[in-house]
């Protein structure tokens, strides 16, 4: 597995090439379907760690793979910059790194909700609002319904998280009554 701080200084160089030329979605979108094949053929990577394996039959394959995803220059000047460096095999971990980046530099922040049902449309328009008011970026929303929440919602932006739940309020009003602590209303 590739060190996540390399995969963010690949991420970043790559960024400051997209974003003054207005490349950065393009090329965010083709290192996502690159990702994907990935995924979905671990083969690859294999095939690309494998020190056994000539670099030329690595360059040809990545050419195969370069023609059929149909990328463009930029893309595929990244990728062959990748195999020159021994980094192709980890393309998940940069091409999740630069989406990344590229949602930091757009001012997008991904937050993750937990709720025990579904949310309506307008409590998640409402909850939309709050959560861009409180983190002043623009928010991409993600919903989960966790069935194990008695209700409410927690909300996770980056590695905080902001419990609204039922069961966080239930916990709270549990300590306050073990500890013989005044109930607030």
């Amino acid at each position: 597995m590739i060190p996540t701080r390399i995969a963010r200084r690949y991420a970043r160089a790559l960024a400051e090439y997209t974003f003054p030329r207005q490349e950065h979605e393009v090329v965010n979108d083709e290192l996502r379907a690159l990702a994907e094949v990935f995924r979905e053929t671990p083969l690859l990577g294999e095939v690309f760690a494998n020190p056994v394996i000539p670099r030329a039959q690595k360059e040809r394959l990545l050419q195969t793979l370069i023609e059929r995803a149909g990328v463009g220059r930029t893309t595929a000047t990244f990728l062959h910059l990748l195999l020159r460096n021994y980094r192709v095999q980890h393309l998940e971990a940069i091409a999740r790194a630069f989406a990344e980046e590229v949602d930091r530099r757009l001012g997008i922040v991904n937050v993750e909700v937990r709720t025990a049902r579904p949310l309506q449309e307008d409590e998640r328009q409402h909850l939309h609002r709050r959560l861009e008011q409180m983190t002043g970026k623009t928010v991409r929303l993600r919903e989960v319904v966790d069935e194990r929440l008695l209700g409410g919602v927690q909300a996770r932006v980056d590695s905080e998280v902001y419990d609204g739940s039922l069961d966080a309020r239930l916990e709270a009003l549990r300590r306050q009554l073990l500890l013989g602590a005044p109930l607030s209303g």
